[in-house]
């Protein structure tokens, strides 16, 4: 989950060892230092607990428009676990008229 001093605003998707999907929406006011993620939890107090060193949203985000993707880099690394694992991302893009589906 995603925190703002320790309570919840939303999810993101563990892309890598410290790198964490979201939107940009729902990060886009708030100050990283305020920011947390947390991991392998159920109730948003266990788990582990990771500052943000580094919020990069995307250069053309426009709240009334588009380009709703955020990054936040956390100050650590996750550890990997059967709950703690990073999405699957595709290896190439798709050919120009594939049906694809987004989750």
């Amino acid at each position: 989950s995603i925190q703002f001093t320790r309570i919840y605003i939303g999810t993101g998707s563990i892309i890598s060892k410290s790198w964490v999907l979201t939107t940009a929406f729902l990060v886009y006011v708030f100050d990283p230092d305020d920011l947390a993620v947390v991991a392998d939890s159920d109730d948003g107090r266990s788990g582990s607990r990771f500052q943000i060193a580094k919020m990069v949203l995307h250069p053309s985000y426009d709240y009334r428009v588009d380009y709703n993707y955020a990054c936040l880099q956390i100050k650590g690394q996750f550890s990997w676990s059967a709950t703690v694992k990073p999405i699957r991302l595709p290896k190439s893009n798709p050919r120009a008229n594939t049906a694809v589906k987004v989750a």
